[in-house]
C-alpha cells in the first residue's frame, strides 16, 4: 500500500494545526492523512488511553470519520478481551489485525462480521501515542488486493511519532502560554531562542537546517521524511510560521515528553527508557528525539545501570511496572532490582509462529543474545538469526523489545 500523500506537505499542515489557537487539530488531521490512508472503505480516529487499568476508548474520547467505522469499532472494542486490546494496543505503530490476530479477519470470530459487512480484507492501523500514555488511532479497513508494503510500514511508523508529538504540542498549548521559546532561521543562522548557552542554539540551528534539508529533497520523498526529525535535542518541536514562503523562520515551541520518574534518572533517561518501553528501536527513539542513535545506546546503557537491569527485557518490565503502578512491588535480588512480575512462562508466543519461532522469540524477548539462543537450543547463531528476521516478519516489528512488549502477558 503506497500512501498518497505529500508527507512534508502534510506535516507542515499539521503542526501548524497544532499550535492555532482553538483549532480542532484532531479534524483537521484526519482530512489531512485521509486520502493516503483511505483505501476505497472509508476511515476512522479517534482518541485512546492507557493509563488505567486498560485501553480506554469511553464515550468521553472522541472518534471522527466514516459513521459505520465508528460503530465497528466501538462494538469491536466492547467485545474484545483485555489480552487482545493490550495485543492491538502494544504491539507498535502500525500494524495491521491480520498480522496481529494470526488468522484473516474473516477466519477470527469477533472481526469477521464486519470483514464481511465491510467487504474488507485486513484492517490498518496507524497509532500515536505519547510516552504518556495517551495517544490518537487512524484505522482504515482494507479490501482485496491492498497490501502494506514495508517502505509504507516505515514511513507511517515515522508519521505516527510526528502525530504524537503534535497532539502533544497541541494539548500543551491549549493549558500554558509559556511553550513559545522563539525562533529560528535555517537559511541566515539567527536563532532569536530564550534559552541560555550556545549547545542549544547550535542543536536548534542544525535541527531547522535538516528541516530546510527535508523540504528541498522533495515532498513525498522518504528521505526527507528520515531528515526531519521529530524533536530537537529531545526538548523542542520546530513549526513554520505561517506565509514565511520561500525565507521559512520556524518557531521553537517547548515540546519534552513527559515520563513518570523511575528512580533517579534525568529526564532524557527517563524519556529514552519510556520510549523503549513502548517497543521502540534505538534508530526510531533517535528519529524522535533528534539525536543520534550512539547518544539513544548510550542513554540506555546507563538507564540500565541506574536501574540495575540487565536486558531491554528486563527494562521494559521494570518501567512498565513504576509508570503504571502506584507502588511497584520489588526485591532486591543477587545485588540488582528484579520486578515481581511473575515467571518467565508468562511470556507467550503469538499464535501465528511456529512452534520453533515461538521458542526463539520467548528466549529473545526474555533478553537472551543470538548466541546465547542458539547455544541453548543447539543450533547455528545463522539459523536464530533467520527465524528472527521470520519472527518479525510475521509479527510486523523490528526489535527485541517490541517482541517483548507482543508476548506480555
Amino acid at each position: 500500500m503506497k500512501p498518497r500523500l505529500d508527507t512534508i506537505g502534510a506535516l507542515d499542515a499539521i503542526y501548524a494545526e497544532a499550535v492555532r489557537p482553538r483549532s480542532d487539530w484532531l479534524a483537521s488531521a484526519v482530512e489531512v492523512l485521509r486520502p493516503s490512508l483511505d483505501a476505497g472503505l472509508g476511515i476512522v480516529a479517534y482518541e485512546f488511553d492507557l493509563r488505567g487499568e486498560g485501553v480506554s476508548i469511553g464515550s468521553s474520547l472522541r472518534m471522527l470519520g466514516d459513521a459505520d467505522l465508528i460503530r465497528t469499532v466501538r462494538e469491536t472494542f466492547g467485545a474484545s478481551t483485555k489480552s487482545l486490546l493490550d495485543i492491538v494496543y502494544g504491539t507498535g505503530a502500525v500494524i495491521t489485525l491480520n498480522q496481529v490476530l494470526g488468522v484473516s479477519v474473516h477466519d477470527h470470530p469477533l472481526t469477521a462480521p464486519f470483514a464481511r459487512e465491510l467487504g474488507a480484507d485486513d484492517w490498518l492501523s496507524v497509532q500515536a501515542m505519547d510516552i504518556s500514555g495517551r495517544g490518537v488511532k487512524f484505522d482504515a479497513p482494507l479490501p482485496r488486493g491492498v497490501q502494506l508494503d514495508r517502505a509504507a510500514r516505515r514511513r507511517w511508523s515515522l508519521l505516527a511519532r510526528h502525530l504524537a508529538a503534535a497532539g502533544r504540542l497541541h494539548h500543551r498549548l491549549q493549558t500554558t502560554k509559556t511553550a513559545v521559546q522563539g525562533a529560528v532561521n535555517p537559511e541566515s543562522g539567527r536563532t532569536d531562542v530564550a534559552i541560555d548557552g550556545a549547545g542549544p542554539r547550535r542543536e536548534l540551528l542544525s535541527a531547522a537546517r535538516r528541516m530546510a534539508r527535508a523540504h528541498a529533497k522533495g515532498l513525498s520523498s522518504e528521505e526527507a521524511l528520515s531528515l526531519w526529525q521529530v524533536l530537537g535535542s529531545a526538548r523542542w518541536s520546530l513549526v513554520a510560521t505561517p506565509g514565511s514562503g520561500g525565507t521559512r523562520s520556524l518557531v521553537v515551541y517547548e515540546n519534552t515528553p513527559f515520563a513518570p520518574d523511575p528512580r533517579s534518572l534525568s529526564q532524557r533517561e527517563r524519556t529514552v527508557a519510556q520510549l523503549a518501553a513502548m517497543g521502540h528501536s534505538n534508530k526510531l527513539i533517535a528519529y524522535d528525539l533528534g539525536i543520534g542513535e550512539g547518544s539513544v545506546s548510550a542513554l540506555l546503557t546507563r538507564v540500565r545501570r541506574k536501574l540495575r537491569v540487565r536486558s531491554r527485557a528486563e527494562l521494559i518490565k521494570l518501567v512498565v511496572a513504576l509508570s503504571s503502578a502506584p507502588a511497584p512491588k520489588e526485591e532486591e535480588a543477587g545485588g540488582r532490582v528484579a520486578v515481581v512480575d511473575g515467571p518467565e512462562e508468562r511470556w507467550e508466543p503469538p499464535a501465528q509462529l511456529t512452534s520453533a519461532e515461538g521458542e526463539v522469540a520467548r528466549l529473545a524477548a526474555l533478553g537472551l543474545s543470538n548466541a546465547d539462543i542458539a547455544e541453548r537450543r543447539r543450533v547455528s547463531q545463522r539459523t536464530v538469526a533467520n527465524q528472527l528476521a521470520s519472527i518479525y516478519d510475521k509479527l510486523g516489528i523490528g526489535c527485541r523489545a517490541q517482541l517483548a512488549l507482543v508476548g506480555r502477558r
